[in-house]
């Protein structure tokens, strides 16, 4: 059951008649409508949702609002439409996603509020994985998981970043520089949504494997795939390339001479031919190929030490990877 309060009511009052009592500005010309902060608790499965876990809010098709789990809580701020179209007007319900599956908890729209609402979801083993090209915190190198100090900073918090500088003995940074630092801390990292975007703006490829489905139809499990694209802005010719299955050891191999245009997409099936298959050689097993539970797949070029792209998935919903690896999720096909 949600619980609203809203400690700013009171306040903006008496500060709307304040300026009618001095003949200011029309306020309504003046002070947009604050959001409707959510905060709470999140269960996944019956535990506390690990870190990183994904929650969105949503006012009818409209994403007003995401972000990720911190020790099994969220605090999420949805705003009025007057600051994004599609999002809060007062009594509107607002709907969430964790982990990109939906929540039986809604409560509505209330602006200046604060809104406790405690979200519970059942997640059953994932049977695909793909890339979260929403810029999720990628923690540093052997960690699991962002703290909340580097979730803040990847955020591009003032604060925190001026918490930041002030321990180097550096004055607070501007606005700018705070921009600036997160594109530097981001693509340090190896944001792949970030890296994309600059590919596509320089013209150049960068090909990426964005989904495993590797739950098939049993028996044979012929409908597995591997998505592989060019996220980038400028051709890849396709010649050399080659996906190997880590569990398995199975190769598929590009056929010469084929090209993965700026934003083309394509999957190499098991023992599928379809009009998405990308063009080459390999696989066609009777059998299933990917480990339902956790895999690898490792993107070559020409020869086998020449790694384009490394990354892993796995199925159980309270025990995902960090970004950049897959993510999983529940997909139809």
């Amino acid at each position: 059951m949600a619980r609203c309060v809203r400690p700013f009511r009171i306040l903006a009052v008496m500060l709307l008649a304040t300026a009618a009592a001095v003949g200011g500005i029309p306020v309504a010309a003046q002070i947009p409508t604050p959001p409707n902060r959510f905060y709470g608790t999140v269960q996944v499965n019956g535990a506390p949702a690990p870190d990183g876990t994904r929650v969105l809010a949503l006012i009818g098709d409209t994403e007003c609002g995401r972000t990720d789990t911190v020790d099994g809580a969220y605090r999420l701020d949805v705003p009025a439409a007057a600051m994004r179209a599609g999002c809060g007007s007062e009594g509107q319900v607002v709907r969430f996603r964790v982990a990109g599956m939906p929540v039986s908890q809604t409560a509505p729209w209330r602006g200046a509020s604060f809104t406790e609402l405690h979200l519970t979801v059942h997640i059953p083993l994932f049977d695909t994985a793909a890339l979260d090209l929403g810029s999720p915190c990628i923690p540093p190198p052997g960690q699991a998981r962002c703290d909340p100090a580097r979730l803040r900073l990847w955020n591009g918090e003032q604060e925190a970043w001026n918490l930041l500088f002030r321990a180097l003995g550096a004055p607070d940074p501007t606005p700018d520089r705070v921009f600036a630092e997160v594109i530097r801390m981001r693509l340090e990292a190896g944001d792949p949504a970030l890296v994309a975007l600059f590919a596509q703006r320089l013209g150049w490829p960068y090909v990426k494997v964005t989904a495993v489905r590797f739950r098939g139809t049993p028996p044979a499990e012929p409908d597995e795939y591997v998505e592989i694209a060019n996220l980038g802005g400028g051709p890849q010719i396709m010649t050399g390339w080659r996906l190997r299955i880590g569990s398995s050891g199975a190769e598929f191999r590009f056929q010469p001479g084929a090209v993965l245009q700026a934003g083309q997409r394509c999957r190499a099936y098991t023992n599928l031919t379809r009009a998405d298959s990308c063009p080459g050689f390999g696989f066609g097993s009777t059998f299933g190929l990917w480990d339902n539970d956790t895999d690898t797949a490792t993107l070559t070029v020409d020869q086998p030490a020449l790694v384009a792209d490394r990354t892993a998935y796995r199925a159980d919903p309270l025990n995902q990877p960090p970004p950049p690896l897959l993510r999983g999720i529940i997909s139809a096909q």
